[in-house]
């Protein structure tokens, strides 16, 4: 079942690019910094530009009639694992046109009880705890402006 949805992850981007590349949909994202202890947790997505895989944030789509803050929510949930049980604190947003969508990025902040999290192995490569003095490079450029706000 694994291998199906990585395959269908590889067969289906590329149309999904094309359609994007011609009809630059407006699209609606978030992303999540998650800090335990002084730390702070990274991800690598399964898929990303060429063979180097840049470590971002937990985060995804929005999708149509949910919240900002509930796909924030549940985009944590589905990659890590993770209940977060504090409000979200919303850090603010940017605009980015990677992949050819004209993306809004709303990006928030929440701390977790526990540095327990458990991976999609489908989306998710990888996933560490950083102390927020020895956060990992690369960034992907967008996790650089999440950090930046």
């Amino acid at each position: 079942m694994l291998f199906l949805k990585h395959l269908y992850i590889k067969i289906a981007k590329p149309f999904y690019l094309a359609y994007w590349f011609i009809f630059r949909p407006k699209t609606e994202g978030v992303k999540v910094l998650i800090e335990f202890d002084n730390s702070l947790l990274f991800i690598k997505n399964t898929y990303g530009h060429g063979r180097i895989r840049h470590w971002t944030l937990p985060g995804g789509r929005v999708d149509k009639g949910e919240t900002k803050e509930a796909a924030a929510l549940r985009e944590v949930k589905e990659e890590v694992g993770i209940v977060l049980k504090e409000p979200l604190q919303y850090l603010g947003s940017f605009f980015t046109n990677t992949y050819y969508k004209n993306d809004t990025v709303y990006c928030f902040y929440s701390k977790s009880d526990s540095n327990f999290f458990k991976i999609d192995p489908v989306e998710i490569a990888e996933s560490r705890w950083f102390k927020k003095d020895q956060l990992p490079l690369p960034f992907s450029p967008l996790t650089q402006k999440v950090m930046d706000l």
